[in-house]
Formats: structure tokens, C-alpha cells, sequence
């Protein structure tokens, strides 16, 4: 019963024609269009796939790629990445090295940011104080209750 109900929802989810969607990582989308269903039962459509960065997508750092040439695909692995959690490209790198050619970014000196020193000087102040503030609040309602 169950195999017939399993395989009611793969012919209804995966028709010819249809495209699907969903994020394979927290800012890569892939969409897979079926071009035949042929083989579902067995476990296997014929698809094209497009794999995008919506992020570098929708910033201009990269062009909508166009779906690949059609090929045959296994259900259980069509939504596996092989990148990073936070996107990427599928080989694990990101579009900067690309961009950059394969160089690393330099890391800034510390002299060159003088405003992010101040922050972080300043940061112990900014949580001390209010809460130095607060214990003395609650230490003034304790003596006078």
C-alpha cells in the first residue's frame, strides 16, 4: 500500500514539463525542469538542471546561469550540494576567489582602521556600565526592602 501511494506521489510531483524549485543551501536555489518520467518508478528522471547563488544573482555579481543539458538523474540525489552551508559555488568556493582569481583576501593592517579600534576599545565600557548600573539599582531596592 505504501509503494502505491509513494509511487501516486512521484508521477504526480514529477511530470513531464514541470519544473521544481527549492533552496539547496541557505542562498542556493536549484531548479530542476523534467523533460521525461520514464524511468520514476525505478527511481530516475531525465532532467535538466539550473544552479544559482541568489545572492550573487541578485546583486549583478553573477549572470543567471541557463539550465544544463538534459540527463538522466536519481530523485534521492537530486537535491544534494556538495558546497558549503552558507552557498557558494558547488565546488566549495566563493565568487571573490573567482572574481579575483584565485587570490586570497589581504587582511587589513591595524593601523588602517582606526574606528573599529575605538569599537572595540569601547565595547567592555558599553556592557560595563549598564550593567555596573543595573546592580546598583538592584542593590539599592534590596536595602530598601
Amino acid at each position: 500500500m505504501f509503494k502505491k501511494i509513494q509511487r501516486w506521489f512521484r508521477h504526480r510531483r514529477f511530470r513531464e514539463g514541470k519544473t521544481l524549485s527549492r533552496f539547496i543551501a541557505r542562498d542556493v536555489r536549484r531548479e530542476v525542469q523534467i523533460v521525461s518520467a520514464v524511468g520514476i518508478d525505478e527511481g530516475f528522471v531525465i532532467a535538466r538542471v539550473r544552479t544559482s547563488n541568489v545572492l550573487y544573482v541578485s546583486r549583478g555579481l553573477a549572470a543567471r546561469p541557463e539550465f544544463e543539458p538534459a540527463r538522466e538523474m536519481r530523485i534521492d540525489e537530486m537535491w544534494k550540494w556538495t558546497g558549503k552551508s552558507w552557498g557558494g559555488l558547488p565546488d566549495g568556493t566563493s565568487i571573490v576567489e573567482h572574481l579575483r582569481g584565485g587570490q586570497s583576501l589581504k587582511a587589513p593592517k591595524w593601523g588602517e582602521h582606526k574606528l573599529f579600534l575605538f569599537v572595540v576599545a569601547m565595547v567592555p565600557f558599553m556592557v560595563g556600565v549598564p550593567l555596573l548600573l543595573i546592580f546598583y539599582v538592584v542593590h539599592k531596592l534590596a536595602q530598601i526592602h
